[in-house]
Parts: C-alpha cells; structure tokens; sequence
C-alpha cells in the first residue's frame, strides 16, 4: 500500500545520507530484490478490495480466500530467497551479497507482517474505515523513516531493514487487536427490546 512507497523511499533517503553511498547502493539493490515479497501480498489485498467492494457480504470468506493465496504464493517464493538470496545479490557483486544479505533476511521475515497489514488495510476500505487506513499508513511511514534514521549510524544497511520490520509488527498488532474486537462485538448477544411483561396481582373486591 502507501506505506510500502512512503517507506521505501524515505528509508533508502536515510540510509544513503547516514551511512554513504556505498551502503545506499547495497540498500536500494537489496530492497529491489525484496521487494517482490511485498508485490505478492498488495496485489493480492487489491483484489480483496475489488471483490470486497462488489460484494461487502461475502468480505469475510473472501478475506480468508485470500489469505490462503498469499501463504501459497509467498511462502515458496520466500524459503527460496532464504537459499538463493546470496547468489541472486551476488549477480551484482560479492559485496552485495555480503553487506546486502542480512538486510534480505530482514525482508524476507517482514513479508509475513506486511501481508497482514495489506489484508487489514483492504478490508478497512471497504468497510469504509478510510481515517484508520490513514493512520495505520502513516504511522507505520513514521516509525520506518525515524527508526531508520536513529539506526543507521549504528547499523549501516540493515537499518531500513529493521525499522521496517518493527513498523510492519506494529501494524500487524493494530490489525488483530482491531480483528478480535470486531468478533467479540459480533459474538455479543443483542439485548431484548421487547417489553417485558410484568404480573399485576388482582386486588380484592
């Protein structure tokens, strides 16, 4: 969603600013690999909206139609990152893979939080909940960026990895907390609004 651009892009700003060009250019080469994670998983929630919005009845079974398709399609796609992510970043040198590789692991295990907040957020729009989508969205923007810019001096090119994972962790509490909520509420019985019959005892003749 919004977030991904917003938080790509500022963390890349941050990280080439702290930490030099080198590991600027470790960074932006490394988030473009990772970057397919977060494809899978948006355009995925996409169709959630889409189909969502056609038929708002049906948004639960579709929710989880589509949480059945990102864990099919991400999960093969990610444990092959994990095995191959050296090699691929060492198409473009062996010091991309070194400096770049922790940082693809960092993506890699923020791809399961981030297909929870994309869900969340599509859900939410079509539910019409547009002020928490913009909430969600930017905080998570806010905590990327300045956990990006407190991190890198201390740790170079995984700090965007880091402030990202945090970001997304805290987005995907808001969504289930939000999600075991709305259960709660819809497994509350409804209270009664008939009247309630009250015996009037007969008095004596």
């Amino acid at each position: 969603m919004a977030t991904t651009v917003v938080g790509t892009s500022g963390a890349a700003a941050c990280d080439g600013t702290a930490s030099g060009a080198a590991e600027g250019a470790f960074f932006y080469t490394t988030w473009m690999v990772g970057s397919l994670f977060f494809t899978i998983s948006a355009a995925a929630s996409a169709s959630l909206f889409a189909e969502g919005g056609y038929a708002p009845d049906e948004l639960r079974h579709q929710r989880r139609r589509t949480v059945r398709l990102i864990a099919a399609l991400l999960a093969p796609v990610m444990v092959g990152m994990l095995v191959a992510g050296p090699l691929v970043l060492g198409l473009f040198g062996a010091q991309y893979a070194a400096a770049g590789y922790p940082l693809l692991v960092l993506l890699v295990i923020s791809a399961v939080p981030d297909a929870v907040t994309n869900v969340g957020v599509a859900q939410w729009r079509v539910q019409g909940r547009t002020g928490l989508v913009a909430a969600l969205n930017i905080g998570m923007a806010t905590v990327t960026l300045v956990g990006t810019w407190l991190l890198a001096p201390h740790l170079g090119v995984v700090a965007p990895g880091w402030a990202w994972l945090t970001a997304q962790t805290l987005g995907t509490v808001v969504v289930l907390l939000d999600g075991a909520r709305s259960r709660s509420g819809s497994r509350r019985p409804a209270r009664s609004s008939a009247p309630i019959a009250v015996e009037v005892p007969a008095c004596a003749s």
